[in-house]
């Protein structure tokens, strides 16, 4: 026996119209449709429309759920049918809601859930504010929300204990998170790991090495988070604890995961571990994204192990569209490491790379590996040639220079940078 699938589901109905033009068949056409596909229910509305066969309210409540992300659809298709005399059903309200929510208009959000009499409100209405109010990370008005939802005669769910959460924790409410996730009466791996997120985003580890502890069912995603907040503690030794209980456990690790513990590793300036971690996520066949190359880029850049650098630079820029980010992180391990000629060469690279350019950041690593093995004319020549940048990093690294070997150069060089601020601050010559 076959299935028939839903992307085909909505085509046979829309077929169907022809020979049976009812408000039932066009209905049941939009309610096939999937999320996003609004266009072809508007479609099917204009042709109700063409047919003279009218709409009921749960043809545009179908028709709402195909608009998840198109608030104005959504308030054209509630005004649309209020024209035509029809009271807008609970399941047309919160659809609407949970629209506005997604694209983060909460202020429309609240307007239309004041619309909505109290007695015809359920848990989804609220938990669709809530929604919106968590996307525009509004936490004290979700909190608030939350203290209200009994007044109506709702009981909250889970779903609202763990968006009130997700509030929290972008806005960095880690204590709130954690009293809430307290008071939660079935807290699921979803509440704690919007707790453990809440923690992560404030460097709250220790709070959430405990919370992971009391965790029963942990998942990658909760790994994850907790990873996360180590990392953003410097706590590199906690995260790669962490990431080998997750390896050990079963569990399908995953590239947040590595790269949080990367990332650890090279606020640590642990290169080696870093390197390592980055050679195992390749072993298991994931692609690598560029933010994790300039992790363990910068690991190596901060050793100077200049060669580890170039090696990850070819590689990403095989695999990824490198930006001129990646190439100053290898430049500055190369002026580490003394090997002037490479950052020359690097330099040269870049500026013969489509769609990238040298910046200031670029220079002044250029700058620094020339002076530091001696080379002052090079580094000199670099500064004259510099002269007429006027961004604050280049001026740096070119005073450094200056005033080492040439305090002449390094005096002209004060002088501009001077004329340059009076230019800027009162629109002088």
């Amino acid at each position: 026996m076959s299935v028939e699938r839903p992307a085909s589901l909505w085509s046979t109905r829309l077929a169907n119209l022809e020979a049976d033009s009812s408000v039932v068949t066009y209905t049941g056409a939009i309610a096939a449709l999937r999320p996003k596909q609004w266009r072809i229910a508007n479609l099917i509305l204009a042709k109700m429309g063409l047919s003279r066969v009218e709409a009921n309210i749960v043809t545009y409540s179908s028709c709402a759920k195909s608009t998840p992300t198109s608030w104005p659809r959504a308030r054209h298709l509630l005004s649309q049918s209020r024209q035509v005399q029809l009271q807008p059903d609970l399941i047309f309200w919160n659809s609407s809601l949970s629209c506005h929510a997604r694209v983060a208009q909460w202020l429309l959000a609240v307007n239309l859930f004041s619309g909505l009499a109290s007695e015809q409100r359920d848990v989804c209405s609220y938990n669709a504010l809530l929604s919106s109010y968590e996307v525009a990370q509004e936490w004290q008005r979700a909190s608030d929300l939350l203290s209200e939802v009994g007044c109506d005669r709702v009981q909250a769910d889970v779903i609202s204990f763990n968006t009130t959460m997700s509030a929290y924790g972008k806005s960095m409410c880690w204590e709130e998170a954690l009293q809430l996730l307290s008071a939660s009466d079935a807290p699921n791996v979803i509440s704690y790991s919007s707790a453990l997120t809440a923690c992560e985003r404030s460097a709250g580890w220790q709070q959430a090495l405990a919370l992971l502890s009391d965790t029963r069912d942990r998942d990658t995603i909760v790994y994850s988070a907790a990873i996360s907040a180590c990392e953003k503690a410097d706590q590199w030794q906690s995260a790669l604890r962490l990431l080998f209980e997750l390896e050990k456990s079963g569990k399908k690790s995953d590239l947040i995961a590595y790269s949080a513990a990367i990332s650890a590793c090279e606020k640590g300036r642990q290169w080696r571990q870093a390197l390592q971690l980055f050679r195992q996520l390749r072993s298991k066949g994931w692609r690598v994204d560029l933010i994790t190359y300039h992790a363990v880029l910068s690991a190596c850049e901060n050793a100077g192990k200049w060669q580890e650098a170039l090696d990850l630079l070819r590689a990403a820029n095989h695999e990824l569209q490198i930006s001129t980010m990646t190439y100053n992180v290898a430049i500055s391990a190369c002026e580490k490491a003394c090997q002037w000629h490479v950052a020359l060469a690097l330099f040269a690279d870049l500026s013969r790379t489509p769609l990238l350019a040298p910046d200031e950041f670029t220079f002044s690593a250029l700058l620094m590996a020339c002076a530091a093995v001696g080379k002052a004319r090079l580094a000199l020549a670099l500064v004259a040639e510099l002269c007429d940048r006027s961004d604050a990093v280049t001026y740096e690294a070119s005073l450094r220079v200056a005033a080492h070997h040439d305090p002449h150069q390094a005096v002209a060089l004060l002088a501009k940078l001077k004329a340059d601020f009076v230019r800027r601050t009162f629109g002088k010559p």
